[in-house]
This record gives C-alpha cells, sequence and structure tokens, in this order.
C-alpha cells in the first residue's frame, strides 16, 4: 500500500511540476496549398530566344493560392503574341485561366486533371483548341504542350524554354 501511495504522489508530482513549467508555442503548420505543393517550380522567367523570335513566360506568385503568368512572343521588337494567365486554387481544385488571347473576348478556364512533382496536366474539352495545356518540368527547361484536335484533326504544338531566373 504504501509503494501505492508513493508512486501515485511520484507521480502526481511529476505531472505538477510539469505543468507548471512554460510552454514554448510551436506555430502549427500553414495548410499546405495545392497549387504550392504542384506548381511552385514553375515560378520564374522562362525563355525560348529562337530565329523565329523570343518567346517568354513569366510566372509570379501573388499569394497563397494564386499564381500569375504572362506569356509574350516578340519578332524584330514587336510583340506579336501575348496573353495572360492565373493559376489559382479554389474549393480544392487548381485552375488555369487564360485571359487576352485572339479570339476569345472570355477568358479561357482549363482545370488540373493530373500532376506529379515535375509534371501539370489542364484540360478544357470543350474548348476550340488547344483542349490540353502540358507543362513538363526538367532542369533548367521547361516544355509546354498545347494540344486537341483542331479542324478535327489532331494538332500539338510544343514550346521549349529555359529558365532564366
Amino acid at each position: 500500500m504504501k509503494r501505492t501511495v508513493l508512486s501515485f504522489a511520484l507521480i502526481t508530482l511529476l505531472t505538477a511540476c510539469e505543468s507548471e513549467q512554460p510552454k514554448t508555442d510551436v506555430p502549427t503548420p500553414e495548410p499546405t496549398h495545392e497549387i504550392h505543393r504542384q506548381a511552385a517550380w514553375l515560378l520564374g522567367r522562362w525563355e525560348n530566344n529562337s530565329d523565329q523570335g523570343n518567346l517568354s513566360e513569366i510566372w509570379k506568385k501573388q499569394n497563397d493560392s494564386l499564381y500569375h503568368g504572362a506569356s509574350y512572343f516578340v519578332i524584330a521588337g514587336d510583340t506579336v503574341f501575348s496573353e495572360s494567365i492565373e493559376l489559382f486554387e479554389k474549393d480544392g481544385e487548381v485552375n488555369y485561366v487564360v485571359s487576352g488571347v485572339e479570339g476569345n473576348e472570355d477568358p479561357v478556364p482549363f482545370k488540373l486533371k493530373s500532376s506529379n512533382e515535375s509534371r501539370l496536366v489542364f484540360e478544357n474539352p470543350q474548348h476550340d483548341f488547344p483542349q490540353t495545356i502540358t507543362y513538363t518540368h526538367k532542369g533548367d527547361s521547361v516544355i509546354a504542350v498545347i494540344s486537341g484536335k483542331q479542324n478535327g484533326k489532331p494538332k500539338k504544338e510544343y514550346f521549349r524554354m529555359k529558365k532564366i531566373n
């Protein structure tokens, strides 16, 4: 009996001492945002300078659930193509929305269909062309591919770029 009382007293004493010690506030981790987990490698400036012209795609993080992209194609100092892109998370889904494309007055939305640490695949089966946009990352390079059917025929266009910063 003495042993039980002594054990109980020791446990009570240790528990009391433990609760009186100051506790350090350990910050709780931020919630993992899908966009950041899946697409952080896309951030920065990507370019392809060729005889046909200069292609640039610039991605910036606006906040934890929004990236803003801009794509330009310049020939002899003239911008012949430009578009604005928003990559954002809403209701647990990652969305890719393109604005400013000639022939499309309204923004064109694509949903993230699949991803891994080096690839993002966005789809919009109802869009005329492209229906799929894929980014594949390897080292300091990225290949953007737009694909789908155009006039009933399969079509793919490749855009290879190197990271500038």
